[in-house]
């Protein structure tokens, strides 16, 4: 974990690690364009968020200034529960800045993972256990990181963001969505 440049890649459990390629051109969606590619740069680790615990599941929003914002979720020390969201604000020298726990609105005892926004940017939405208020042994590495996870029933979860400046990425107190929060195991969003 912390930043692997070797061979080998860390994987949820033994460190994993969030890594970048940026790319010259605008792509969408499923149109078949892969990271290396045409047109991309070659990924690499974002040694300034990446620390020896977990960082997982890393999604971009643009804030109103045109910032980003790149949430994720970590067992990073500091944290609420075995895994929280974080979020870490580009500066203007795109250097990414120290990540901040989204606190207790958002975060709970438990694991939230796999953060994602809405398009506007107005909801987050992650996965938790936190209604079964169970937690599961991790296996090392199965196939994904809902595998993982997936012992302990998931269910999806959605904050609002707060009536707070457009630079702030404060969210409201976390509620289950409708239907995605049932005796099933809904993974992630």
């Amino acid at each position: 974990g912390g930043a692997d440049t070797g061979d080998e890649l860390a994987q949820p459990g033994g460190g994993a690690d969030l890594w970048i390629a940026e790319g010259s051109i605008q792509a969408l969606p499923g149109d078949g364009i892969v990271p290396g590619g045409p047109g991309w740069g070659e990924p690499r680790p974002l040694l300034e968020i990446n620390t020896s615990a977990d960082e997982t599941g890393g999604a971009f929003a643009r804030m109103g200034s045109g910032r980003v914002a790149l949430y994720f979720a970590s067992d990073r020390p500091g944290g609420l529960g075995r895994s929280d969201i974080w979020v870490s604000l580009e500066g203007e020298d795109g250097a990414w800045a120290a990540p901040v726990n989204l606190g207790s609105d958002v975060n709970s005892s438990l694991d939230e993972t796999t953060p994602s926004l809405s398009a506007d940017g107005s909801r987050l939405f992650f996965a938790t256990n936190r209604r079964t208020g169970k937690l599961a042994e991790l296996p090392r590495w199965t196939g994904t990181l809902r595998e993982a996870y997936g012992a302990a029933d998931q269910d999806i979860y959605a904050a609002e963001r707060k009536d707070a400046p457009e630079e702030s990425p404060a969210f409201a107190a976390a509620r289950p969505v409708a239907g995605l929060a049932t005796e099933a195991n809904e993974g992630a969003p």
